[in-house]
C-alpha cells in the first residue's frame, strides 16, 4: 500500500496537479518534408544528406500527445521506410514541444540483391514548435536525431543509420 501511495505522489508531483494532462484526445494529421543531415558515423551504404517525407496521425491530450508516423527517405543506395510511435510533451504557455519515438525500419534497394525482409528497430528524439496559422492549422518546424538500434547486414555491408534531421510540417487538428 505504501508503494501505491508513493507512486501516486510521484505521479502527482510530475504532473503538477495540472488537469490539462487529463483532457480528452483531439485527433490530428500532420505531413511534412525534411532533410536527413550528414553524419560521419553513417556507414557507406547510407548516403546521408537526403530528403525525408513524413505523415503522422495521432491525438493530443492537453500537454501530452501520441502519434503514429510514417517516414520515407529516398536514397541513391537504400530507400528508408520507417513506422514510428511518437510521444510528445507540450510546454505550458508555449508553442514548444519535445518528442521521442520508437519503431521499425525497412530498407529497400532495387538495384542490388538486398534482402528486403530485414527489418530493424530505430528511435528518434526531437524538439520543435507548433505555430498556429489558422484556427485548426499549425506549421511545425522540428529538429531531431534518428538512429537505428540494430544493424541489418547484407554480406559484409551493414545498414546503420545515425543522423540528425530537420523537418517542416503542416498539422491539421480535426
Amino acid at each position: 500500500m505504501k508503494k501505491l501511495f508513493a507512486i501516486m505522489f510521484l505521479a502527482a508531483a510530475i504532473l503538477g496537479g495540472d488537469p490539462t494532462y487529463l483532457q480528452a484526445g483531439n485527433p490530428y494529421v500532420k505531413g511534412g518534408i525534411g532533410y536527413f543531415g550528414s553524419d560521419d558515423t553513417v556507414d557507406a551504404v547510407w548516403n546521408s544528406g537526403q530528403e525525408v517525407y513524413n505523415f503522422e496521425a495521432g491525438y493530443d491530450f492537453g500537454r501530452l500527445g501520441v502519434g503514429l508516423e510514417y517516414l520515407y527517405s529516398p536514397n541513391d543506395v537504400v530507400d528508408l521506410h520507417a513506422l514510428m510511435i511518437n510521444g510528445y510533451y507540450y510546454f505550458p504557455k508555449s508553442d514548444l514541444f519535445v518528442s521521442a519515438g520508437f519503431g521499425g525500419v525497412h530498407p529497400k534497394n532495387d538495384m542490388i540483391d538486398f534482402d528486403t525482409s530485414n527489418i530493424t528497430t530505430a528511435y528518434q528524439v526531437g524538439a520543435g514548435a507548433e505555430i498556429q496559422l489558422y484556427k485548426n492549422i499549425e506549421i511545425c518546424p522540428t529538429v531531431g536525431y534518428f538512429n537505428t538500434i540494430t544493424d541489418i547486414h547484407e554480406g559484409d555491408v551493414p545498414v546503420d543509420i545515425e543522423t540528425f534531421y530537420a523537418k517542416l510540417g503542416l498539422k491539421i487538428n480535426l
